[in-house]
């Protein structure tokens, strides 16, 4: 609500209600715990305005001088960060009405830390034009409650981002190959499909919506990709033999990370009969073992890090995401090496 003059005159009218709370200063500035009081019911309960410099009847007494409402801003941020439990984040604004200043407090709706209560442990809620003390079955509502509309990281949008950035033919080969059955058509239909699979949140992407089916999550998150590399020798350096820059939808990340070790990673040479040599197609890592840890490195990382995850094969070891590494040598003994494999060997400095 924008505090104008005929938005003020309106709430003084109505009077106090759910959502408003007159609060008179003219005892002097309000103990921090008589503010909490406040505060914790209406977070408990949707959220409301505490108007302070207000009589009970609507009258404007107001909150003093520019330095008396200072003083009330400092004391309305402390009861908010010390007493109340868990803190929570309220606005306050002053506002000149009939030649007077008063200082109004928006206590949001609904937030992530309910159910709220004061420092001494109690938990109130607002009903009608006035507060109480919410009983032990109210307090195990409101728990449930906020259990139920929590919001995770996964599923906050991503600003700026909009149904047109969906890849939509990506999107209905996985839906068709997870459901058996088409998205819908209609535009409407399609957002409410969206919406229920939390891949839409509002108007805008959620942050898995985006890199799972997002046309180019990239340039949203341009951190959100894989570099893979391929360096000689068993330290890190400089001198590369290979490096890929992989972006996209997740999946087509993992699946070209996935060619990239495959690619650079030995396979074992067999030798039938007089036949030419031929490697194998098993490389000598267990492939199952190296996509996992990428996957668990792309689905555990912190998107919100503007660092992308990198996946470097050395000679004798993997390490992709940087969480796990794969010696290759122990893979390499598992058989009995044939005479070329062993001078392959030594040159390495296997033994």
């Amino acid at each position: 609500m924008e505090l104008t003059t005929d938005a003020i005159a309106k709430a003084l009218r109505l009077g106090e209600d759910s959502a408003n709370e007159f609060k008179s200063l003219r005892g002097g500035l309000p103990h921090a715990d008589d503010l909490a009081t406040a505060i914790v019911a209406f977070a408990n309960s949707g959220g409301g305005w505490l108007w302070l410099g207000v009589e009970d009847d609507g009258i404007v007494s107001g909150a003093g001088d520019r330095a008396a409402c200072d003083a009330l801003l400092v004391r309305l941020d402390e009861a908010c960060q010390n007493n109340v439990v868990p803190p929570i984040m309220c606005s306050h604004q002053k506002a000149e009405y009939d030649h007077q200043i008063i200082v109004v407090t928006n206590v949001p709706s609904y937030g992530s830390g309910r159910p709220y209560r004061t420092r001494r442990g109690i938990y109130y809620i607002r009903g009608g034009a006035s507060k109480r003390i919410a009983p032990p079955e109210e307090v195990k509502r409101l728990v449930m409650s906020a259990a139920a509309s929590a919001q995770v990281a996964d599923e906050l949008p991503v600003g700026g981002t909009s149904v047109s950035d969906i890849d939509t033919a990506y999107f209905s080969t996985y839906y068709q190959a997870a459901y058996e059955e088409t998205p819908p058509v209609r535009a409407d239909d399609f957002r409410g499909l969206l919406t229920n699979l939390r891949i839409l949140s509002g108007d805008e992407l959620s942050l898995m919506g985006l890199l799972c089916f997002g046309r180019n999550p990239q340039q949203r998150l341009p951190w959100a990709r894989i570099i893979a590399a391929r360096e000689p020798g068993t330290d890190v350096g400089l001198d590369l033999v290979d490096r890929k820059d992989f972006g996209g939808p997740l999946e087509r990340q993992i699946v070209a990370t996935e060619d990239f070790l495959v690619r650079h990673l030995e396979s074992p040479v067999a030798i039938r009969g007089f036949a030419s040599e031929k490697p194998e197609n098993a490389p000598l890592l267990p492939l199952e073992a190296v996509r996992e840890a990428i996957r668990n490195a792309i689905a555990h990382r912190d998107y919100a890090a503007t660092a992308q995850i990198n996946v470097t094969v050395y000679d004798d070891r993997a390490e992709p995401g940087g969480l796990a590494r794969f010696a290759i040598a122990p893979y390499r003994q598992q058989r009995e090496p044939l005479p070329q494999e062993v001078r392959a060997l030594q040159r390495l400095g296997v033994k």
